[in-house]
């Protein structure tokens, strides 16, 4: 509980007891574009020690971007979910992460969307979706059709529109300082996830108390966010730099609770 290990995601993992995780959060390196302090992430071995881990009903939250490789999208997205449907995971949602950032780019439009994977053993034990959208017709009725199997609309349902409503399967989230991350340095290190996104997504998958894993724990986000949550954390992480920064961000995380 509340551990940072200082190590592979591999080695880490093998001492995890089976059916003992009831989340995992992670953002893994995309591809082989960027290698991390030189550390090879080998997605394979790692996808087959998390179905072990996970407990019934656990979820695993994978945070994943294709990378363009030789003027192409990768597609390593396809092949990944694939293999975890081939281990035994549920694809339950994909959310789509949208950044406000945009910069120049040749020959294609910019890229501001990655998607996080939700994926289930067996039916989820916990969804907890997030009420935070105001509704700009509170208060006025609608009728929502209803369809058979057919395809033809035969029933209404009325419903009046409450102020606030349920997300839905698109996040947006601004980007800089103080947005994605309280810590300058770390945010500048270049290895960060969105600290709203690994809460939101705490929050969406997990019950109080829970112990959350990262096995590419970078520079502590999920860790961070699971403290702000009132959640436990399990971090891997095998760069020095990488640790060193994310010590830093969950011992001033620890202090302001």
């Amino acid at each position: 509980m509340n551990k940072l290990i200082q190590c592979e995601a591999l080695e880490g993992l093998a001492d995890v007891p089976p059916a003992s995780i009831p989340l995992v959060v992670t953002s893994p390196p995309w591809g082989k574009t960027r290698i991390f302090g030189g550390h090879v992430f080998d997605f394979k071995p790692v996808a087959s020690e998390l179905w072990r881990v996970i407990e019934p009903g656990g979820i695993v939250c994978w945070h994943h971007q294709d990378q363009i490789e030789n003027g192409s999208e990768s597609c390593e997205h396809c092949h990944q979910l694939l293999y975890f449907e081939r281990l035994g995971f549920r694809r339950h949602q994909t959310i789509t992460v949208v950044y406000h950032k945009y910069k120049p780019t040749p020959r294609r439009y910019y890229r501001v969307a990655s998607q996080v994977y939700v994926l289930t053993k067996g039916e989820p034990r916990i969804v907890n979706r997030i009420n935070d959208v105001r509704n700009t017709n509170a208060g006025s009725q609608r009728d929502q059709k209803l369809r058979d199997k057919d395809g033809l609309s035969r029933r209404r349902m009325h419903r009046v529109n409450q102020e606030i409503g349920y997300r839905g399967d698109v996040w947006e989230y601004l980007n800089g300082w103080m947005k994605m991350c309280e810590d300058l340095a770390a945010l500048e290190h270049g290895s960060v996830m969105h600290r709203d996104l690994a809460r939101d997504l705490i929050r969406s998958y997990s019950g109080a108390t829970d112990l959350v894993l990262d096995v590419c724990g970078g520079t502590g986000t999920t860790g961070v966010a699971a403290l702000s949550t009132g959640r436990q954390y399990l971090l891997f992480e095998p760069w020095d730099e990488a640790v060193e920064h994310a010590e830093r961000r969950l011992a001033n995380a620890t202090l302001n609770m």
